[in-house]
């Protein structure tokens, strides 16, 4: 069954691992009441689940990637903050989980 789902994010520089269902549509992100930042995607509920990873900035804060080709930019988000999301594109290996 297809729905759209929300997931809640960390604050801006931090790493965020998010279990989502495979081939999930991100649709966009938002601010939330009290600064939380808010991912809503559109997925497959029978799917199985993997780890997705995303990284949030502010404007102008420095973007800790010396590897640009793994990133791949999501939305901005405006609000009391603006907020810029990125998804890091990787495998995680069975070890890291």
């Amino acid at each position: 069954m297809r729905q759209v789902c929300e997931y809640t994010f960390g604050y801006s520089g931090s790493r965020n691992r998010i279990s989502i269902p495979e081939n999930a549509e991100i649709l966009t992100v938002g601010e939330r009441q009290h600064g939380e930042i808010r991912l809503w995607a559109l997925v497959d509920s029978a799917a199985p689940e993997e780890t997705r990873m995303f990284e949030i900035y502010h404007t102008g804060e420095d973007i800790k990637c010396d590897q640009w080709e793994t990133y791949k930019y999501i939305a901005t988000s405006i609000g009391d903050s603006i907020y810029h999301v990125f998804e890091f594109k990787y495998t995680i290996n069975e070890k890291e989980k």
